[in-house]
């Protein structure tokens, strides 16, 4: 079948000052509509990990879903790191 890739992003999710709730979410939605969810990836806001990251889940799956990273602080940086 089709697969999913999930990428979260953010340092506080990282550093483990939020929990990231979804990705959970995504997952159980995603297994409802018969989507496998191959990978499920957390990084730091980093312009190139960004980049990299969502240039390789996009190649390697149907559908990537990103969450986190766009926010109202300074390190919010993953629009620019996606264009």
């Amino acid at each position: 079948g089709e697969t999913a890739a999930i990428l979260v992003i953010g340092n506080e999710i990282i550093g483990g000052s939020v929990k990231d709730e979804n990705g959970h979410f995504l997952i159980t939605q995603l297994r409802e509509l018969g989507l496998d969810t191959v990978e499920f990836v957390m990084i730091r806001d980093d312009m190139n990990t960004i980049a990299e990251t969502v240039r390789r889940l996009s190649n390697m799956h149907r559908f990537l879903f990103v969450t986190g990273g766009i926010g109202p602080t300074h390190d919010d940086i993953t629009l620019p790191a996606v264009a």
